[in-house]
């Protein structure tokens, strides 16, 4: 079974001190650096199944998801309105024929046409994905981000999980 981490560390020594420890609990490091933050680890299936055992364990892997998730998010969106809302302004939704930048495309007829037409495809498909890729990856982003949130919740919430005071 196989089981990841998120955690950057600032020294070789706690790099080296977090890998005994994991593995001290059973767990095998397949990959991971210092500083690339995702750690893999490869556990018996027989032994366990989580590699956070206690609540506050769970909690603290959630906070640092969400430092990360949201610094990147945080970089994306000014990207996004600086870039496609300066140059793609979303009229090919209704104009479908502006992604064809073949000079009089519409004016030709027969074999003229559909040559121009076909050539003209890919780009024009090109374009409009383009339009729509990178929002539909700030939405999927997004859902991702606020994922952790709500887990933080269920974790903290449940009154089962609670560790005595």
């Amino acid at each position: 079974m196989i089981r990841l981490d998120y955690r950057v560390f600032d020294t070789g020594v706690a790099f080296e001190d977090y890998l005994l420890f994991m593995q001290d609990a059973g767990w095998t490091h397949i990959w991971g650096s210092r500083q690339s933050g995702m750690q893999y680890f490869l556990g018996d299936a027989n032994i366990t199944n989580e590699l956070f055992s206690d609540i506050q364990s769970q909690v603290d892997r959630l906070k640092r998801i969400k430092s990360q998730m949201k610094i990147s998010f945080i970089t994306l969106l000014p990207i996004y309105v600086v870039f496609f809302q300066t140059i793609q302004n979303y009229r090919v939704v209704y104009h479908l024929d502006s992604l064809f930048l073949t000079p009089g495309l519409w004016e030709k007829q027969g074999s003229s046409f559909w040559f121009r037409f076909l050539f003209d495809l890919p780009f024009a498909a090109g374009r409009l994905i383009s339009t729509f890729i990178f929002p539909i990856y700030l939405i999927i982003y997004g859902i991702v981000f606020f994922k952790p949130f709500q887990e933080t919740k269920q974790i903290s919430g449940n009154p089962f999980n609670r560790t005595s005071r």
